[in-house]
């Protein structure tokens, strides 16, 4: 009996380790067929890809200012009054639709002055992978940028062709209009896209002549484009003395020499510096979104604050009379006055406009700073000697500056009369 169950135990055993290496080799077989199933789906017929079915707002710069720039090839041709290539980038339906040939377009833009489209808003949608429908709203402005307008535009973009059209309304609304999508190139190449890659430089160009542009002919347009708390502590809210510190600098003949680009998480930050050594701060959420900041000391920096604090006093002293030099350039006399030492001002200057007048005659012109010497006279009191450097001559004006650092980065100062 025992001789029995054992060859019974010995049975079961090899039967177990039987069904086991079936099941093992059907599973195997069958998880190859799903893989070389699953490769084989994977082809040109059954690969999709997923379209923006909804309008999208356009978030690349390239694609933003490349789209831009068929709108300005189509204010450029009417400017040329070549009416020809007019017509032919324009939306066949749109002109069929609206009954323009030559001769209307002719009348209608006789008198047009509009050289320029600044965007103000870009969405998009993707009829297909290579052709999109882009649709902008914005202002149209004359050469000198004093006369602008409320208008939209629509361009149809063939990327596998490289042409575009256009037409002169924003019709994001209008979900019943009939687009022309089979573009053709003309024999002119008037609606051949032009590709570009726009560099961190182009893009602070484009924001800088805008302000620039804006500021010389639209004073409240260009105070817009300014940070809202940047507004309230620079210029008191006030536009009136905005214009007369865009007065005072002279925009118009200005330039910029020196860049930086920072990213940070809620924005892009675009720095420039001008030939005077005047900033242009342009913090940019999205394509032509952006706000400015005209100075590094009215909104402390995190940056600035962490230098500062990692600093020792000399090179405290040092940032403190940057800020201060930095004032005089930007013709901020009243934050410059609040830094002198209350004895020192009641002693020298009865009233911030005293003040403005000694250093409209002192400092006339636009500096940059040259460090000397420099001496510890006591418990956080220091004598820093200056060179102020003349930007735009060889001249320059020695400076004795007393300084006094106070908490966080609170200091005052008064200098040699």
């Amino acid at each position: 009996m025992e001789k029995k169950l054992k060859i019974l135990i010995i049975f079961l055993i090899i039967f177990i380790i039987l069904i086991s290496a079936i099941i093992l080799l059907f599973y195997k077989n069958s998880e190859e067929k799903n893989n070389e199933n699953n490769v084989n789906n994977i082809d040109g017929d059954s690969f999709e890809v997923e379209l923006e079915n909804s309008n999208a707002m356009v978030s690349s710069n390239d694609e933003f200012y490349n789209v831009r720039n068929c709108i300005q090839y189509y204010l450029a041709y009417i400017m040329d009054d070549n009416f020809d290539a007019v017509l032919k980038v324009m939306d066949n339906n749109y002109s069929k639709q609206n009954k323009l040939d030559i001769n209307k377009l002719k009348e209608k833009y006789k008198d047009y002055d509009k050289t320029d489209f600044i965007v103000k808003a870009m969405n998009k949608k993707e009829l297909t992978l290579d052709f999109i429908i882009y649709y902008i709203d914005g202002y149209l402005v004359d050469t000198n940028y004093s006369n602008i307008e409320n208008s939209g535009f629509t361009v149809l973009i063939d990327n596998e062709n490289g042409l575009f059209s256009v037409i002169p309304e924003n019709l994001e609304k209008e979900n019943d209009y009939e687009y022309n999508t089979n573009l053709i190139k003309d024999d002119d190449y008037y609606n051949e896209i032009i590709y570009k890659t726009f560099s961190n430089v182009d893009i602070i160009k484009e924001y800088f002549n805008l302000y620039k542009k804006l500021a010389n002919s639209n004073t409240n347009m260009a105070y817009s484009l300014l940070n809202n708390e940047y507004k309230e502590k620079r210029f008191k809210d006030s536009v009136e003395k905005y214009n007369k510190f865009v007065n005072e600098i002279d925009i118009e003949n200005s330039y910029l020499s020196k860049f930086a680009y920072n990213v940070y998480e809620d924005y892009n930050e675009y720095v420039g510096i001008d030939k005077n050594g005047l900033y242009y701060i342009f913090r940019e959420t999205a394509p032509m979104k952006f706000e400015i900041l005209l100075d590094t000391y009215t909104i402390e920096t995190e940056k600035f604050l962490k230098s500062y604090k990692s600093a020792d006093s000399q090179n405290k002293v040092k940032m403190n009379v940057d800020k201060f030099v930095m004032m005089l350039n930007n013709r901020d006399y009243d934050a410059a006055y609040n830094l002198l030492d209350n004895t020192f001002r009641s002693n020298n200057f009865s009233s911030e406009e005293d003040f403005e007048v000694y250093i409209k005659n002192k400092c006339p012109s636009f500096y940059e700073c040259n460090y000397v010497s420099f001496e510890e006279k006591g418990s956080d009191v220091f004598v820093q000697s200056v060179e102020l450097k003349n930007m735009n001559s060889e001249n320059s004006i020695r400076l004795n500056v007393i300084m006094k650092l106070a908490e966080n980065t609170d200091f005052t100062m008064s200098f040699e009369i």
